[in-house]
């Protein structure tokens, strides 16, 4: 059980994997991120996080969302499983990352989580608060989407994995390895995506 949260159906699979033991980290499910920084009026109040799932994780994300075992995900379904991914996920920060000039916000808030099934994948996706909004210019932005744990193993999402939304201010992007806040016995280096403005 997801540290003392309800254990629901529509998170069996996710539940199960992060109460394993240590002896069985290593990734049990992957999915590939793409994160856009969301400007208005030149600042940044938004980031926009979105996961695709690797199929055989689908598969089995698809089945625990199916309550009534008819095969396919309707809107009732998918719904209580919006909101069993929200109450757990809350726990885990989200498994993001969210760092303004260095420093670690915590715990992450988040708003707007979805969850879609298209072409035998999950898409699941949710929006990081940034509050008050902030100038992009005068603070360092960054994102890291990575478990710690280890049990999923996120990357970014091979095409147009970053991107910047909105108006406001002369900004690029970048995606670095962040060896600062490697885990799994320093095994595994997180990427990390930066926002940069002036």
């Amino acid at each position: 059980m997801i540290r003392g949260a309800r254990r629901v159906p529509g998170l069996c699979v996710l539940a199960a994997l992060l109460s394993a033991g240590p002896a069985a980290a290593h990734p049990h499910g992957y999915a590939d991120t793409k994160v856009t920084f969301v400007l208005e009026g030149g600042r940044i109040g938004v980031i926009r996080v979105e996961w695709t799932f690797d199929q055989v994780y689908s598969a089995m994300l698809l089945d625990n969302a199916d309550l009534d075992r008819d095969g396919r995900i309707n809107e009732d379904e998918r719904v209580f499983a919006i909101e069993d991914w929200q109450l757990n996920l809350e726990e885990f920060d989200y498994f993001t990352h969210l760092t303004l000039n260095g420093a670690p916000v915590s715990p992450v808030e988040a708003r707007n989580l979805d969850i879609r099934f298209a072409d035998g994948r999950g898409l699941l996706s949710y929006d990081v608060v940034i509050s008050p909004p902030a100038d992009p210019a005068a603070t360092a932005v960054a994102v890291g989407v990575y478990d710690k744990e280890f049990y999923l193993f996120f990357n970014p999402l091979a095409s147009d994995p970053v991107a910047v939304a909105g108006a406001g201010g002369h900004c690029e992007t970048r995606i670095v390895d962040d060896p600062d806040r490697a885990y799994y016995f320093g095994q595994v280096i997180p990427k990390r995506y930066d926002l940069l403005c002036q």
